[in-house]
């Protein structure tokens, strides 16, 4: 938990400085409520989801779920940083 805990705290900080970064100063008003809506959103939708998965099964799936599905999207990113930077896969 606490490994997870600490990813996501670097999670936040990271998206929310890229965020700033990307849409430069004057936009900083509108990236800070996007960014908090759609993290917001995201967690909630997670937790809804895992809640199911574990109703559904048991806790040890729904973190078992929870684990696959986070290395699906590392290696979405992963892919897709490499591609956009023209590194052959």
């Amino acid at each position: 938990m606490l490994t997870a805990g600490v990813a996501y705290g670097g999670l936040q900080n990271l998206t929310l400085v890229q965020g700033f970064a990307a849409a430069g100063e004057e936009a900083r008003s509108s990236v800070s409520v996007a960014w908090n809506v759609g993290f917001d959103a995201g967690t909630g939708l997670g937790a809804l989801a895992a809640g199911a998965v574990a109703t559904a099964s048991s806790y040890p799936v729904a973190y078992a779920a929870l684990a696959v599905g986070t290395a699906l999207v590392g290696a979405c990113w992963s892919a897709a940083r490499r591609g956009a930077r023209g590194v052959p896969r």
